[in-house]
């Protein structure tokens, strides 16, 4: 429409409203609908005033003419239509799908040519679909980008991911608020501190080319050649840059020892699914992210976690920065000190707080080092890729003299620069960016595009609340902008880069890669450096083949974010190898996600103090459907788990399947045989109908699962939810961080000075027995009693004081608070029986008012008070005699304070976590050893020659208090005690939860129901479906998989007594077969003497030393001094508790 036509227009209605008004009249002319389309409205400022002009209802209060105008409003609608929108107007692809629309290919990172046939179609803007049949548009025009970015008031973009990560960070706030906080983030980019960070890049980087260098030196089928998932080094090596660059800290996740900030992100980012199934759903419906499923467990915890780290290192920076002065030149020269010190020289009305800054850890984190990875991931794929482009960037980079250069100097190597700025355009790490319209608006077009009337369009409008996709790398390829070649890899081409190419917004080398305006990347100069010192250094040192066959592909990972689906790289020392080619890699095979994977973690609920029968109810129902859910995607796997194609028995009960068997402490006729009939790999039926789980006694097996890495298979227990994140209660990285500080509490030296305090409990209880059998009223030095009960006071005296260093007078009848609160909580506990069974697979379950849980509750509370109150006393201790004093206490605890005080800040564990250790030592071992010392006595008294025999070399010690060398020097005392604990373990079973599709290998050979013999528990490979021809070069095809969420259980007390490996006799108590054991024994994992009692790897029993010495002790002291008998018509039973 004509400009002059509007005006007319809208001064014929202002004319007409002025009349209407004057004459009192409720009936208005109909306004002209021009509101929506506004040629001369070229900026937001202009569209404003055009809405000021025509805006409210003004009254007139003086006419000149009575007459009443009446404006047709037919006419008006017929001339003056409203204007639709660009979603419905321009020209797009069909939809594929309701739900997702056609995201899958406009968000993907690389699109495989759909998005150029798209723009060679419909022209460089265009509509799109997006979820439940939405529209949007996706545009790459140079002038619409430029326009979009550099309004970031008309266009804010959606925060949903970041603010629920990560807090209000850079990333996450709007506004002024944003304009802030770039503010006091600008001078921590700035060229000085770039300079100062670059040594630290080249640090990280020559740390991993001297690991690839040792993987290499250590290849033994091809010396030299080596090949390597550069991804995963690669992300690691980031995660160290960016810990080293931007918090001053060592983060070691190339050295497998990652600290908790460090651990927890990886942990977080390797976990996330917020952008997948149901997490896609979450920005729509925000109610789902209450939902206790496993992504928004994993969220919250990983969150807090990194929320509680990031203002410790707040805090430090802070206090640094205090006490050199904000002014300093001399403090940290990391991205956070920067931060810190610019923030302190703001008035106080423009800092950021403590929550601010802290937000900006997870800002940077997540910012820094997944986009550098998979940059540098791409880039040297191209370079395997292209041979003569990777020899000329050797020739640059080798004749420079050094392996450190400086700045400008890495910066001057032209070729190098011209690979990293090619890397960036072809291989964006972000490859679109989603902006939202505040308010209707124009926009402009530098490329005109045709709509669906065949109409040439040079601008568009949107309505406000609609969204517009900016897709960065379809900018970065256009081949009218960059040429013919423009989606080939060809670092020549920035030696002299089309003219065309200048047009395009960016705030690094012609490249729209970083984003451009006020929201454009604040950290590119730290991404482009950190690349550089990562290629440099790499091609510096390797060349990178590659097999040319190798399908690469990619996925959407976050917002904007590809991940490469590489798995394989060939990297061979230049010195060594000149041609080498790389064998097929192996991808890992797809699957669908179980609904186990959602609900295994706890969810955090709040308390319910009432119950309500509707609720309960839709709580119930809401289970039953997500596990007919659940068997419906284990239905429709691609592969089928092993478990379900082994043999097994069958389900005895629907509530407890066939755990009361597998789990029992003491195996009856029906569990041997099982295994004489299944052989020692078979499948049972786990508890509520959950499915199958793998029941395994082979050692092969036992020996992967439990020697595996952490990350491979995490364990399930109640611990966590009973005494709080504790060493049994915690996963990955956080379970290294507290292992490596509890680890010095169990030495030999420690147990050395912990030995006499065994004795002397062991000696308290010798003595309460004396005093028993003296009173006994029967006269004869007999007495009958309960063994159990005093063990496990005794076993509770021995941790207060080795433990703790205090005395819990558990022997008497006035035990300690922290005794009689642990005391109330193991008696309420109901972790394992009835509705406490529920609570481990049903977390909800504990937060329901029923008398249990108020009872478990309330003694929570009390233990953990006094756990804290102990806790600061030790403190205070160590801190007034110094952490490194060799007269503190000998106990565990104050050993542990010390260890942990000794770490770095940011290493240490917090005090609720030292607390919880408290809980972990009294339930580790007041209830084993207790049940140990008892069984073992049973076993004594069903044998009097053993007995005597033991007596016999007890009694033969001079003294009463022997030495730890002397104690371990009586060979059938240790021969007793390892056969009660090869027969009588007190864990009978661990559970371990595969977090990968996961090949197990069989020391023995079982068969399958259809009469297979299976000798490896194996991962399908997805080629061997595709292409059986191939398979012999790759892994084995075989039908059988343990998956990601299946449950293995590892039966430790089946291996302990296997025939075949102990004897015939293997289920009789016989403490000589110590003196000259089987050779099969040895295939057993274990922490101690071949018994599997303790467990085996990294979730090992860190006190088994602790263990043994105190059973040691104690039976030194009883039979020493009394004998003991046992009623043979007695009939002893054992429950799971």
């Amino acid at each position: 429409m004509r400009k002059n036509a509007q005006q007319e227009a809208l001064a014929a209605w202002e004319e007409g409203k002025a009349e209407a008004t004057c004459q009192g009249k409720k009936r208005m002319p109909a306004k002209p609908k021009v509101t929506l389309l506004y040629p001369q409205a070229r900026t937001p400022d202009d569209l404003k005033a055009l809405k000021k002009r025509r805006g409210g209802r003004k009254k007139v209060e003086e006419c000149a003419d009575d007459k009443s105008s009446e404006l047709g409003s037919k006419s008006t609608i017929k001339v003056y239509q409203a204007t639709p929108s660009a979603t419905q107007t321009l020209r797009g692809p069909e939809s594929p799908s309701w739900f997702g629309g056609n995201n899958e290919v406009a968000r993907a990172p690389f699109t495989d040519g759909k998005i150029e046939s798209w723009i060679q179609e419909y022209g460089a803007t265009f509509a799109t679909y997006t979820f439940f049949g939405a529209k949007e548009v996706l545009t790459a025009d140079t002038q619409a980008m430029a326009f979009i970015l550099n309004h970031q008031f008309e266009f804010p973009k959606g925060r949903f991911l970041t603010k629920e990560l990560f807090g209000e960070g850079l990333l996450a706030v709007e506004g002024f608020q944003h304009k802030k906080q770039r503010k006091v983030l600008n001078p921590a980019f700035g060229g000085t501190a770039m300079r100062d960070m670059t040594p630290m890049f080249l640090e990280i980087a020559q740390e991993l080319r001297d690991a690839w260098k040792k993987k290499m030196s250590e290849s033994v089928a091809t010396p030299g050649f080596q090949e390597i998932n550069v991804l995963d080094w690669l992300t690691s090596a980031s995660i160290d840059m960016i810990g080293l660059a931007g918090f001053g800290s060592r983060f070691n996740c190339l050295h497998d020892s990652a600290n908790e900030l460090a651990g927890t992100f990886r942990d977080l980012s390797h976990n996330l699914s917020l952008i997948k199934g149901m997490g896609m759903l979450i920005p729509f419906f925000p109610f789902l992210r209450h939902l206790p499923i496993g992504s928004n467990v994993t969220r919250n915890r990983g969150r807090e976690v990194m929320r509680r780290a990031a203002t410790r290192m707040v805090e430090e920076k802070k206090a640094e920065a205090e006490l050199l002065g904000k002014e300093s030149s001399v403090g940290g020269k990391d991205l956070l000190s920067l931060l810190v010190r610019a923030n302190l020289q703001e008035d106080e009305a423009e800092r950021l707080d403590d929550e601010t800054l802290s937000a900006q850890i997870g800002t940077f984190l997540l910012a820094g080092h997944e986009t550098t990875a998979m940059a540098a991931a791409w880039g040297l794929h191209a370079l395997a890729k292209s041979p003569s482009v990777q020899a000329k960037l050797q020739h640059e980079v080798r004749a420079f003299t050094r392996d450190s250069p400086s700045m400008e100097e890495l910066n001057s190597l032209s070729y190098l620069g011209n690979v990293v700025k090619e890397i960036l355009r072809l291989k964006a790490p972000i490859a679109a960016i989603n902006r939202h319209v505040r308010s209707d608006i124009i926009i402009p077009l530098a490329q005109p595009v045709v709509n669906k009337r065949g109409t040439e369009v040079h601008e568009i409008f949107l309505r406000g609340g609609e969204s517009i996709m900016i897709h960065i790398w379809a900018m970065n390829t256009r081949s009218d902008l960059w040429g013919s070649d423009a989606l080939e890899f060809k670092p020549e081409r920035w030696d002299q880069l089309p003219a065309a190419a200048s047009e395009v917004p960016a705030t690094f080398g012609s490249l729209s890669s970083f984003g451009v305006g006020p929201r454009a990347c604040i950290g590119w100069s730290f991404a482009v450096l950190e690349l550089k010192a990562l290629v440099f250094t790499l091609v510096r040192t390797f060349q990178f083949n590659i097999d040319p066959q190798l399908g690469i592909s990619s996925k959407y990972m976050s917002v904007g974010t590809p991940a490469i689906g590489i798995r394989v790289m060939a990297v061979n020392e230049l010195d060594w190898c000149n041609e080498c080619s790389s064998n097929v890699p192996r991808p890992s095979a797809f699957r669908l996600p179980s609904v186990w994977d959602q609900f295994f973690s706890p969810p955090t609920l709040p308390a319910r103090t009432s119950s309500h029968a509707k609720t309960t109810g839709l709580l119930l129902a809401a289970l039953g459907s997500s596990y007919l859910l659940y068997q419906a995607v284990n239905a429709y796997r691609a592969t089928p788990s092993s478990i379900h194609t082994l043999r097994g028995p069958k389900s005895p009960s629907w509530l407890s399947g066939t755990s009361q068997i597998t789990h029992a402490p003491l195996m009856n006729d029906t569990f041997e045989s099982w295994v004489q009939e299944y052989g020692t790999a078979f499948a049972t039926h786990a508890p509520f109908c959950r499915g199958k789980e793998l029941l395994t006694t082979d050692t092969q097996a036992a020996a992967f699962i439990l020697n595996k890495p952490l990350e491979f298979f995490s364990s399930i227990t109640a611990a966590r939810n009973l005494l709080g994140p504790g060493l049994f209660g915690v996963e990955g990285s956080e379970h290294k961080k507290q292992r490596k500080i509890i680890n010095p509490a169990f030495r030999a030296t420690v147990m050395k000075d912990i030995l006499p305090m065994h004795m002397e409990v062991a000696h308290d209880l010798r003595e309460m027995w004396r005093k028993e059998l003296s009173e006994s009223i029967v006269g004869t030095g007999f007495l009958e009693m309960d063994v159990l009960r005093w063990l496990s006071s005794t076993s509770l005296e021995a941790i207060g004081l080795a433990g703790f260093g205090r005395r819990f007078n558990a022997l008497g009848d006035s035990s300690s608070e922290l005794a009689g609160a642990f005391r109330n909580l193991s008696n309420n506990v109901s972790a394992v029986r009835g509705m406490g069974l529920f609570t481990l697979f049903f977390p909800f379950v504990r937060h329901i008012p029923m008398g249990s849980n108020v009872a478990m509750n309330q003694s929570k509370a009390v233990f953990q008070r006094v756990s804290l109150q102990l806790i600061m006393e030790k403190k205070a201790e160590v801190e007034r005699l110094g952490e490194e004093s060799t007269i503190g206490g000998k106990d565990l605890l104050s050993i542990l304070i010390r260890a942990n005080l000794q770490e770095n800040a940011a290493d240490r564990l917090g005090d609720e976590t030292l607390a919880a250790e408290i809980g972990t030592f009294l339930l580790a071992a007041q209830g084993t050893t207790a049940l140990a010392i008892t069984w073992c006595l049973h076993a004594l008294a069903m044998a009097p020659s053993l007995q005597s025999k033991l007596r016999d070399e007890v009694t033969a010690f001079p003294n009463d208090s022997p030495s730890m060398e002397e104690l371990n020097g009586l060979s059938y005392l240790s021969n007793v005690v390892k056969e009660i604990l090869r027969l009588r373990s007190s864990a009978t079973s661990t559970t371990r939860i595969a977090r990968f599709d996961t090949t197990i290998p069989l020391a023995l050979p079982i068969v399958d129901r259809h009469g297979k013999e299976v000798r490896e528990l194996l991962q399908v490979h997805p080629r061997c479906f595709l292409n059986p021809l191939k398979a012999t070069n790759m892994i084995p095809c075989h039908e059988y998989s343990v998956r990601r969420g299946d449950s293995i259980i590892v039966h430790l007390w089946k291996m302990n007594t296997r025939f075949d490996l102990w004897g015939l006799d293997a289920l009789e108590f016989n403490p000589e077969r110590w003196d000259k054991l089987p050779e099969a024994v040895s295939r057993i994992p274990s922490m101690f003497s071949n018994l599997a009692s303790f467990g085996a790897g990294a979730r090992g029993c860190p006190g088994w030393q602790f263990a043994v010495l105190e059973i040691k002790a104690v039976l030194f002291a009883l039979v020493r001094t009394f004998q003991f008998d046992i009623d043979p018509q007695l009939v002893i039973k054992s429950k799971f508790l």
